[in-house]
């Protein structure tokens, strides 16, 4: 706690934004009638920490990153500066998926209907007058592109000691289809990514963190990432499949059979007017192995970390949960203070020395967007 009413404790960052690798050089100002600081806990934004009162960190993918500091004077009591935002590259330069016309009309459009498969349902006395049978042949000019239905994505494994999160620019398009992969995110503080090969599913491999590979032949094509880390562990993680098409792909939900199947498909909602030609609407599922990023407001975000405890005799064991706000939350990234980490949702630990513990949570968000909760102080003792 500061007590002097000039006192302060404040993040300096030089640079707070730029391309990726964005190499950033943080330290702390403090002024205190405490005295110095002699315990400094850094979080990065992105799940790494650090305990120096300056220092340099790179940030390798693009994103907004919140930078938190929390200090401890001799006397046991705290200081917070307030949180300073890294931007590396551009998050919100991604726009969320829509349906592009491939032709812009010139004159005032009237509604149509979206290009669907065939769509026979049985008429009811809501419907008036009936609805015509939608046909492919009766469809109109304007087709949602290929482009417009994709998104850059993010896939990332299940290992916390060895983290591994790829970009994929594009998973489905037309012949040839030029895909851009990148290394998102890798590795931890102490154990750092050193090689990677790629294997681009069409008997074609490729290496380093930035590939770009063109799939010049139709079909469904399951690329795998390999990186070795500085512990020499070895990470392996299938990618999303990239679909590549003869031309413009026809949209099929996981809940929709395809046209040319005889099997009976789930009536789709239509509305109709006597001037408006029927319209449906599809509700896609989601997706687990793939995260579909939209802009970030990283100012719309926060995280907070609730124990069921902050003291007590050891050996101490203390349940933690969190709240967020913003969005709905990806990834946690825990650290408990004593060296101990974990990133499930709901964790549990337990403290067998006496001690002050600062305990720090990271949470990503779409986007990505990391976020850090306040600390927590757990006492033990």
């Amino acid at each position: 706690m500061l007590v002097a009413a000039d006192d302060y404790v404040r993040i300096q960052a030089d640079p707070v934004d730029g391309a990726p690798p964005l190499t950033v050089i943080f330290s702390a100002d403090v002024q205190s009638s405490l005295g110095a600081p002699n315990r400094y806990v850094w979080s990065l934004g992105d799940g790494e920490r650090r305990i120096d009162p300056s220092f340099s960190y790179t940030y390798h993918g693009e994103g907004t990153y919140r930078v938190n500091l929390m200090v401890q004077f001799e006397d046991g009591s705290f200081g917070y500066a307030d949180a300073v935002r890294i931007t590396v590259g551009n998050p919100t330069a991604t726009p969320a998926p829509t349906f592009t016309p491939r032709n812009t009309p010139t004159s005032t459009p009237t509604p149509t209907a979206i290009p669907t498969p065939v769509v026979t349902s049985t008429p009811t006395p809501s419907l008036t007058p009936e609805p015509p049978e939608v046909t492919p042949n009766e469809a109109p000019t304007v087709i949602p592109t290929v482009a417009a239905l994709q998104a850059p994505v993010l896939v990332t494994n299940t290992d916390p000691a060895h983290p591994l999160t790829v970009s994929i620019s594009s998973v489905e398009g037309t012949k040839p289809l030029a895909v851009d992969f990148a290394i998102a995110d890798a590795g931890t503080m102490r154990i750092r990514p050193m090689a990677y090969s790629w294997d681009f599913g069409d008997n074609t491999r490729g290496e380093g963190n930035k590939p770009q590979h063109i799939y010049a032949n139709a079909g469904t094509y399951s690329p795998v990432v390999t990186v070795k880390f500085s512990n020499d562990h070895i990470e392996i993680l299938p990618l999303a499949l990239i679909t590549v098409l003869d031309g413009p792909a026809t949209v099929v939900t996981p809940t929709q059979a395809p046209p040319e199947e005889e099997t009976p498909i789930p009536t789709p909602t239509i509305t109709a007017t006597p001037t408006q030609a029927p319209t449906q609407t599809f509700t896609p599922a989601p997706t687990p192995t793939v995260i579909v990023p939209v802009p970030a407001k990283v100012d719309g975000y926060s995280v907070k970390i609730i124990p069921d405890k902050v003291r007590g005799p050891t050996p101490l064991h203390v349940r933690f949960t969190s709240e967020t706000t913003g969005g709905v939350p990806l990834a946690w990234k825990w650290d408990f203070g004593n060296g101990h980490r974990n990133t499930v949702q709901k964790p549990a630990h337990n403290y067998g020395t006496p001690g002050t513990y600062v305990v720090q949570l990271s949470v990503q968000f779409r986007g990505p967007v990391w976020v850090e909760a306040e600390p927590v102080v757990i006492t033990v003792g």
